[in-house]
């Protein structure tokens, strides 16, 4: 048999293997992945991204930020809200630079913290069911 017919019978079967064995499954913008009640994190020293997808969550959930800037823009959405509510709150060090109450009357916030950076994230989630999602960037 030559090098060639070899290669022919074998195309078939490389390419079933190439279609199938590749696929990757895309997920749109703002669709939450995780466990239900499982904080998703994203911590780098360039940005910073927490969701989480909550059913009747009581929780207090504090997180160390690798996040660097003195300059940092804060997004925070709340989004199928159906009951319950969360105190965000940033730090630098033990004082407070930030806090907020996220509720069904909040759907989104946008801010800015200037001149200290933020090293820890608590949020207290009260009975929370909904989606929540707070993301740090840096600006000028």
């Amino acid at each position: 048999m030559s090098g060639q017919s070899q290669i022919l019978r074998l195309l078939p079967v490389l390419l079933i293997a190439m279609i199938t064995g590749c696929r990757e499954d895309i997920l749109p913008p703002d669709v939450f992945v995780g466990t239900k009640n499982s904080p998703v994190v994203d911590n780098y020293r360039s940005y910073y991204n927490m969701q989480i997808d909550a059913d009747g969550l009581n929780m207090i959930f504090t997180d160390s930020l690798k996040f660097r800037t003195n300059n940092a823009y804060i997004e925070m959405l709340n989004f199928d809200h159906k009951s319950g509510s969360i105190y965000v709150t940033l730090f630098s060090g033990e004082d407070v630079l930030f806090r907020s109450l996220i509720d069904e009357n909040r759907s989104s916030f946008n801010t800015s913290l200037e001149g200290r950076a933020p090293d820890k994230l608590m949020l207290s989630f009260n009975n929370f069911s909904g989606k929540f999602r707070i993301k740090l960037l840096p600006y000028n």
